[in-house]
């Protein structure tokens, strides 16, 4: 009585319900999305799903390039002339429309506070610095500080606003991204102007300065946002991308009758300073995308040498393919300890702990690092035992059902148990992906994450049946003792 007790809180909290995570209609065994919404896999979108956001960065650099181009009629079509104003204001137009599509399966990312905040903290020091340091470079009169002063305390307020995340941010990153925010800024002004800046030696000219400004922008944006929850490094580029394709129409619309040559100055370098922001997360989400991809090819190779070997290879080496799939599978992550060197703590980064169970009580990981000594020992049943105390001490310890599930699936006539154990344990997986979805985890995502819920589930299927073949051998023995199973 006392154990089913103990087992319906843990259902309650999980949940056990096939549900896609899109529409809510059910699913399949395997996966978390249905196959109506299951319209791409996830590794085409890794690879293809910034294509949009790749063709609006360059059609804001060709529209900046028309707006200082010189010649007021840049194109003639069929003898009709067409300024470079109006062709800025299509290729906007256009990007308009790349971002639409974009926006359609992202838009549950605009909600997430915590995008907001990773986006501001980046973007704060940029823009109280550069309208600092163009005044300082381009002040002529006092009229000069009205444009770069609405900047500045646009600035300030945000710095008010975010000074809490400001606070939890390493100091040092955010000092120099500051310093190589200005440089890049006097020297971009100076190379404007065909002049050497005064403090620059004879081999370092303006637009070399500028350059490694730049550089270093990009190096500590990403620094800075290494630490954002997945949700924030998905979006933050989604959101920035917007902010500059707006900005860049409304620089186009209204030109230098409106503001003048020296303000629009510094108005589309202020542009191209979005840009380069746009561009370093867009780097940010591709490195995370880089470690899903790299999970995929992982469980490629593993599925692909079983299949081609075949019985050639021994139990032994499957047993190792596998844990490498599964242990190098994000999924694997969640609810884990940081120090277990998993790829979700590379995703995911120290912000985004309210998605992760807290480290676990050090009596509950006793009782499970004396389960896998007495496994390793062939003493299955005491091992079981030790991780039933676990359970009941700590029933928010996901992980240990698949301790159990591995430790069952070895011992003849309990695979029936195992199948439960990994039920409950595969819950918790799917469990830990919807608070992702609730935290703001961009719909794109979900095919990513059913894929490799796919093969994570299959790779732990495929790992109970070999166990469950090897049976209470000499080698299951061998097993336990060489493999450290986290």
């Amino acid at each position: 009585m006392g154990k089913q007790d103990r087992g319906d809180p843990l259902k309650k909290e999980i949940g056990s319900s096939n549900e896609c995570f899109r529409c809510g209609d059910g699913t399949d065994d395997n996966g978390v999305l249905c196959n109506q919404c299951k319209r791409m896999d996830g590794r085409s979108y890794l690879l293809t799903g910034d294509t949009p956001i790749l063709m609006i960065f360059a059609l804001i650099i060709v529209t900046f390039m028309l707006s200082y181009s010189g010649p007021e009629q840049i194109f003639a079509m069929k003898g009709v002339d067409i300024s470079g104003k109006y062709w800025g204001m299509l290729f906007m137009s256009v990007s308009g429309i790349f971002l639409l599509v974009k926006m359609v399966f992202n838009r549950r990312s605009l909600k997430d506070d915590s995008t907001y905040r990773s986006l501001f903290r980046s973007i704060t020091p940029m823009l109280v610095l550069v309208p600092i340091s163009y005044l300082l470079v381009e002040f002529r009169s006092p009229v000069d500080i009205i444009i770069p002063g609405i900047f500045i305390l646009i600035g300030c307020v945000s710095v008010f606003l975010n000074r809490k995340v400001l606070k939890v941010t390493p100091r040092s990153d955010m000092v120099l991204l500051s310093i190589f925010i200005i440089i890049s800024t006097i020297g971009i002004l100076y190379s404007f102007r065909g002049e050497r800046f005064f403090l620059s030696l004879s081999f370092l000219p303006s637009f070399m300065m500028a350059s490694i400004g730049l550089i270093g922008i990009f190096i500590f944006v990403i620094r800075v946002n290494s630490r954002a929850p997945i949700s924030s490094r998905a979006s933050m580029v989604n959101i920035m991308i917007i902010l500059n394709v707006s900005f860049t129409f409304l620089l186009v619309l209204l030109g230098e009758r409106t503001f003048g040559s020296d303000i629009m100055k510094f108005l589309w370098f202020l542009d191209i300073m979005f840009l380069v922001y746009s561009i370093s997360f867009s780097l940010l989400k591709r490195s995370m995308d880089g470690t899903f991809i790299s999970s995929y090819m992982i469980h490629e190779k593993q599925n692909s040498k079983i299949l081609q070997e075949g019985n050639k290879i021994p139990s032994s080496y499957k047993l190792y393919s596998i844990d490498n799939a599964i242990s190098n599978n994000p999924i694997h992550g969640f609810g884990d300890t940081r120090e277990n060197g998993n790829p979700l703590f590379r995703i995911e980064g120290d912000e985004s702990k309210a998605t992760i169970t807290n480290p676990q009580d050090e009596y509950i990981t006793a009782h499970c690092e004396k389960g896998r000594l007495l496994a390793s020992r062939g003493r299955f049943n005491e091992a079981l035992k030790e991780y039933r105390t676990a359970i009941s001490e700590g029933p928010q310890y996901h992980r240990t059902f698949y301790h159990m599930a591995v430790l069952r699936s070895s011992i003849p006539g309990r695979s029936k148990e195992a199948v439960k154990d990994l039920d409950m344990f595969l819950a918790s997986r799917r469990s830990y992906i919807s608070r992702l979805v609730e935290n703001g985890l961009p719909e794109d995502y979900l095919y990513v994450f059913n894929d490799l819920y796919e093969l994570y589930e299959k790779a732990i299927e495929d790992k109970l049946e070999i166990l469950s073949k090897m049976g209470s051998s000499g080698d299951i023995w061998s097993y336990f003792t060489l493999v450290r199973d986290d």
